[in-house]
């Protein structure tokens, strides 16, 4: 992969999820969690492998009732340190394609669990991405590719 943009991001560390919530999300994944952890606008899962991030199939309106809270599932990868998924039907959003700002949380996780801070991951949505990620303090760097989907102004009032 070429350099790409390079997105440089606060550093959000995972935090622990209350059981409450925890007991709602057991309810709608395929698997019992290897992990459940939240920053302040996602809940985060670890699933067993990639096959299970891969083949899920969302239960939108079960994720929806998390809103304002999006829901995040991420495994090891075979080819990438981990892959990721991530849904926001609340905010509209069903399945978001490539995410830069989840990897906030899912880079210093992995990077812990792993001993690294560099690492390569895989969002597999249908579309799908690539993104190099380095946690560099309290920054994360997150480098990849993108394609134009649309330009726009925005005006500000004076």
């Amino acid at each position: 992969m070429g350099r790409g943009y390079q997105l440089d991001l606060p550093c959000f560390p995972p935090q622990p999820v209350e059981e409450e919530l925890n007991s709602a999300l057991q309810a709608i994944l395929p698997q019992r969690p290897v992990a459940s952890f939240r920053n302040f606008e996602n809940l985060f899962v670890e699933l067993a492998d990639e096959t299970t991030v891969r083949s899920f199939v969302p239960d939108l309106l079960r994720i929806g009732r998390f809103h304002p809270l999006g829901l995040v599932i991420t495994a090891p990868g075979r080819a990438h340190d981990f892959v990721s998924r991530y849904f926001v039907p609340g905010a509209g959003i069903p399945e978001d394609p490539v995410t830069g700002s989840i990897h906030a949380t899912l880079v210093p996780y992995w990077s812990e669990k792993l001993g690294k801070t560099h690492l390569s991951a895989f969002q597999c949505s249908q579309r799908g991405g690539h993104l190099l990620c380095e946690l560099a303090g309290d920054r994360v760097l997150i480098t990849g590719r993108a394609k134009t989907f649309m330009k726009a102004e925005i005006y500000l009032p004076d």
